[in-house]
C-alpha cells in the first residue's frame, strides 16, 4: 500500500467517521453569530448553533448521499453493461438511452426534475434526500455506461441471462472488485460535485438532511462570517481529494484476478 493511499484512507475515515460521531454529541449553544473561541472552535451560527455539530452533520450527510449515488450508479451501470455488451433485444435501446442522457446539458436538466419533483420554497427547492440521490445518479450513468462495455473481456458475449449467471457465480470476486475500481468511487465524486452544483444553483436540499452545500448557501448572504462558509469549505475540499486520491491510487495498486 503506497503513502499516498494510506493518507487518503486515512484522511476520509478520520473526516467520515469523526463526523459521525461528533454529529451526535450535544455541544453547548451560544449567541448567534459568535467567532471561533476556546468555547465555540468553530465558531456559532446565526441561530446560535455549535458549528462543530452543523459541520459535522452536514459531512456525514455529504458522505451519505455520495455513498448511496455511487451504489445506484454502479449497480445500474453494471447491470446495463451486462445487457448492453451481451445479445439481448434491450442493449440497442440502452445504448440509445445512454447516449440521450449524454446529450442533455446534465445541470439544467437536473434543475427542471428537481422544480417537477421537488416543493419551491421561496429561497430553494426542497426534495427529498434519497430521492434526489436517485435522480442524480440516474442522470450521470450514462458516462459511466460506455466504461462498463468494457468491464468483461472483449471477446465475452453472452446469449441468454443463464450464460450471465454462471460467469457471475464462477467470478464474483472479480466482478465485484473490479466495479468497485472502475466505478464506485468516480460515482461518488460524481454524485456529491453533481448535487453541489443544484445546490449552489437552485438552492435544492432536503431540511432533514443539511449537507455542506447547505452551509455554503446559508453563508453566501453572510460572508463577513468566514467562520461559516471558509469551515465547510474546507471539509468538502478535503473530502473530494481524499476519495479522488483514493481512486487514483486504488486503480493503480490494486490487481484484479
Amino acid at each position: 500500500m503506497s503513502r499516498r493511499l494510506k493518507f487518503a484512507l486515512i484522511l476520509f475515515l478520520a473526516i467520515s467517521l469523526g463526523s459521525l460521531v461528533l454529529s451526535e454529541v450535544e455541544l453547548p449553544k451560544g449567541e448567534p453569530g459568535l467567532p471561533p473561541s476556546l468555547t465555540y472552535p468553530m465558531g456559532t451560527s446565526l441561530d446560535g448553533e455549535n458549528m462543530v455539530t452543523l459541520n459535522a452533520e452536514a459531512v456525514w450527510d455529504t458522505v451519505l448521499f455520495g455513498l448511496l449515488s455511487g451504489a445506484i450508479t454502479t449497480v445500474i451501470t453494471s447491470l446495463s453493461s451486462l445487457a448492453v455488451y451481451g445479445r439481448f433485444r434491450v442493449r440497442g435501446v440502452l445504448v440509445r438511452l445512454a447516449d440521450a442522457v449524454n446529450s442533455l446539458p446534465r445541470l439544467p436538466f437536473l434543475l427542471v426534475l428537481a422544480l417537477i419533483l421537488g416543493t419551491p420554497t421561496g429561497s430553494g427547492i426542497a426534495m427529498n434526500f434519497f430521492l434526489t440521490a436517485l435522480v442524480v445518479s440516474l442522470t450521470g450513468v450514462g458516462q459511466f455506461m460506455r466504461q462498463g462495455i468494457e468491464f468483461f473481456e472483449t471477446d465475452q458475449t453472452f446469449r441468454s441471462l443463464r450464460e450471465v449467471g454462471i460467469v457471475l457465480r464462477r467470478r464474483a470476486r472479480f466482478v465485484v472488485t473490479r466495479m468497485g475500481i472502475t466505478f464506485y468511487l468516480p460515482a461518488f465524486v460524481d454524485g456529491i460535485t453533481a448535487f453541489t452544483g443544484i445546490g449552489v444553483v437552485g438552492g435544492v436540499g432536503d431540511p432533514l438532511y443539511p449537507t455542506l452545500t447547505t452551509l455554503l448557501n446559508v453563508a453566501a448572504s453572510f460572508l463577513y462570517l468566514w467562520w461559516i462558509f471558509l469551515v465547510p469549505a474546507l471539509f468538502r475540499a478535503l473530502l473530494l481529494v481524499s476519495v479522488l486520491i483514493l481512486a487514483d491510487e486504488v486503480r493503480k495498486n490494486v490487481k484484479v484476478n
